[in-house]
């Protein structure tokens, strides 16, 4: 019995993309730029937990842009959640190699370190370099750390991996997670100031946060034309419910694996809200990581409901 034939893309760019990276059977030098990030990649696909255990799971505040030497809190930008009775015990982290920023303990430069304990992830910061731009790579850890360090029952997330863009203005989504204090004069101090604010006054148990909705224009800023040449991606309205395994040969029979979201929207249920966010090409504030291709079929539907097709 056989299954319906599946049909991939390999795209050689030069680069690697992160969702096959747990397929690479090729041998790197400690010196490839990859070598670190496919070495967690790989393990977190190794210790996927045991029978009846749950992985843990991590969010991220997405894709972003900041301004030369900015400060990132690591903490903030990967958000991670231990299933019940496990704790979070260490995360492995790695920086690609398309900028120059680094990676903060304190004082101490740790840019090449991958193993961090969660105390010291807390404390991680990331100072963006001087321009281009650059992936951050995060696995998250739990188990039982034993006295000589290594991680005794260790269960694994998947890899999700970011971009910092220096473009020169600083993203909104990840201003949470700015550690940079700001002069009074500088023209983000007050989109700063009431972003953070947000993040804190988040209500206590039981409350419901305030939302906001805006006005967006029902066209996709990507025809669904050139989804074709988007390898390895969507686009997902930030914590959206998982969608069931849907069979795509009726929607898109060339959809390739893989996701980038722009963040939390108040209502992402909408199709229109839906379909701009999951179709939009040059969206700031995603993430990527590897995923099943469900989300492909909503991006087409969504679209269609916009269109009335």
């Amino acid at each position: 019995i056989d299954s319906p034939a599946v049909q991939i893309t390999a795209s050689v760019t030069g680069t690697r993309s992160i969702n096959a990276m747990n397929a690479l059977s090729t041998q790197l030098a400690a010196t490839d730029p990859d070598a670190s990030i496919v070495s967690i990649a790989q393990q977190s696909g190794i210790f996927t937990g045991w029978s009846g255990s749950a992985r843990p799971t991590l969010q991220t505040d997405g894709n972003f842009t900041a301004q030369a030497n900015d400060s990132y809190r690591m903490s903030e930008l990967f958000q991670a959640s231990a299933a019940t009775g496990q704790t979070m015990a260490g995360y492995r982290v790695a920086l690609g190699d398309g900028g120059d920023g680094k990676l903060m303990l304190g004082s101490t430069d740790v840019t090449g370190q991958t193993d961090f304990t969660a105390d010291q992830f807390r404390q991680l910061t990331y100072v963006a370099g001087a321009g281009g731009s650059q992936s951050l790579t995060v696995v998250a850890q739990t188990g039982t750390r034993l006295s000589d360090g290594t991680l005794s029952r260790e269960i694994d997330s998947t890899a999700v991996q970011i971009t910092a863009n220096v473009t020169g203005s600083r993203s909104v989504n990840a201003m949470n997670a700015l550690s940079t204090q700001l002069a009074a004069t500088d023209p983000d101090a007050n989109i700063v100031s009431i972003a953070q604010q947000a993040g804190i006054f988040t209500g206590w148990s039981g409350a419901t946060q305030p939302t906001l909705q805006t006005a967006l224009t029902p066209e996709p800023p990507v025809a669904l034309s050139a989804l074709e040449e988007t390898v390895g991606a969507y686009q997902s309205a930030g914590a959206d419910a998982s969608q069931p395994a849907t069979d795509l040969a009726s929607f898109y029979p060339t959809a390739i694996a893989s996701s980038v979201s722009p963040g939390n929207f108040a209502s992402p249920g909408g199709p229109v809200a839906t379909a701009l966010q999951l179709l939009g090409g040059a969206a700031v504030g995603a993430f990527q990581t590897v995923d099943d291709l469900a989300a492909q079929a909503q991006a087409i539907r969504a679209y269609s409901a916009t269109k009335n097709l």
